[in-house]
């Protein structure tokens, strides 16, 4: 029984390190594209932004909510792909969560 187990923990180790290899791949991707795209907010918006009191804060809340923006729509453009019950976990998953900074 032992070389059953040891063998399903080899399996779920290296299924593991595939997942994690292709999730790291698809979120430096995402990182770049959405890095672009902030970078392009920023120097779009730079008169607003040096207008400010606290420039550099300005400019580091401006490029954190305009990231958000970007990964909420890659998540929904994900989320779509999904079938309607998996949409419902996704949806139950939030739906108590708690939103809190600390």
């Amino acid at each position: 029984m032992g070389g059953f187990i040891e063998k399903c923990k080899k399996l779920v180790m290296w299924i593991g390190d595939i997942i994690y290899r292709v999730v790291k791949w698809f979120e430096g991707l995402i990182r770049i594209m959405i890095e672009e795209i902030v970078n392009a907010f920023l120097v779009k918006n730079k008169e607003k932004i040096l207008q400010a009191q606290n420039k550099e804060l300005t400019a580091k809340v401006a490029a954190q909510m305009k990231a958000i923006q970007e990964l909420t729509k890659v998540a929904e453009k994900e989320k779509k792909k999904l079938s309607s019950h998996d949409q419902d976990i996704i949806q139950g998953l939030f739906n108590t969560e708690n939103p809190s900074i600390k």
